[in-house]
């Protein structure tokens, strides 16, 4: 009686994927999750010979367009794609509408980027000791910071860094990281941090000046620009961490396909270097790996949450 049920399922993953599958980024355009969305599908569908389309639905720190990807059929063709705000926002919002351990199945790591806290070109202040001197004689255009949203990686070290530094500084939240960065570009904010993806385009244009990196080495791409455990605030420590994951009950035969396909992705060498140019690497992982990450991850955001006492709802 079991084969009837079964044979599908194997059918499935056999011709997977028999249409385009739908890879939900939960940010909107021109951020990092968006970056290595689009490159991740362009990769995916060339190594699977099918068609992945990015979908871009953002919204309250990402919990809108996982919530999307928490409720679709688990049949492969709905995917998420989501940076490390998946295992901060279990900590930030009281009341998420998905568990995020049990909602999802894991596929794989997909990339990891180097976080920059940049300020725009026309601040008073070309490096960070600067910076903090002037905000703490209460200059008013250094009053705020900006982040990709509540809850978000960015805004918990940057509530750190607001901590450590003990400056009288106001959030500005915005709906993912291409808008924060327009935002600082524009002057709109003082400060940001923020992925070297989307802001090293404006580090070479001059219009954002880079005061730190908040890797535990310097960055090769921007090697004149200290560590933040350099400038003294070494609990700013902190990568962006890019995942792939679909919706619980997916077969383990497609996921295992998925995870085997980004594995390939991410050792090709194109790939590799696409990332590496935007400061960003490739930890390509297995589903197993991956679900212990998000079980570590979870925890430890749960305690920087907790002692800042931030909340998303």
């Amino acid at each position: 009686m079991a084969v009837p049920f079964l044979a599908p399922f194997g059918v499935q993953a056999e011709n997977y994927p028999a249409k385009p599958v739908r890879l939900v980024v939960p940010f909107a355009p021109g951020g990092g999750a968006d970056v290595v969305g689009r490159l991740l599908a362009q990769r995916l569908g060339e190594s699977m010979k099918g068609q992945f389309v990015v979908d871009n639905k953002s919204g309250a720190g990402g919990v809108i367009g996982t919530d999307i990807v928490a409720k679709a059929a688990p049949d492969g063709y709905t995917l998420l794609l989501a940076p490390s705000s998946h295992v901060v926002n279990p900590s930030v919002y009281t009341r998420l509408p998905y568990d995020t351990e049990k909602a999802f199945e894991p596929i794989s790591l997909v990339a990891s980027a180097t976080v920059l806290l940049a300020a725009n070109a026309k601040v008073p202040a070309k490096d960070l000791k600067s910076y903090i001197a002037a905000a703490r004689k209460g200059n008013a255009q250094l009053a705020n910071y900006g982040s990709a949203g509540n809850g978000t990686v960015f805004h918990l070290v940057a509530e750190q860094f607001r901590r450590s530094t003990q400056l009288d500084l106001q959030h500005v939240a915005y709906r993912g990281g291409g808008p924060a960065t327009a935002a600082l570009v524009a002057g709109e904010i003082p400060i940001l941090f923020e992925t070297a993806i989307t802001l090293q385009p404006h580090v070479k244009s001059g219009a954002v000046i880079p005061y730190a990196v908040t890797s535990p080495q310097r960055s090769p791409l921007f090697p004149d620009v200290p560590t933040i455990a350099e400038l003294g605030y070494p609990e700013l420590t902190v990568s962006n961490d890019y995942a792939l994951y679909a919706p619980a009950g997916t077969p383990k035969a497609i996921v295992r396909q998925l995870s085997q396909a980004v594995l390939k992705v991410a050792n090709g060498s194109d790939f590799k270097a696409r990332l590496w140019v935007q400061g960003t690497t490739v930890p390509a992982s297995s589903p197993e790996q991956l679900g212990l990450y998000v079980k570590r991850e979870i925890q430890r955001w749960h305690g920087v949450a907790r002692q800042a006492r931030i909340t998303a709802d």
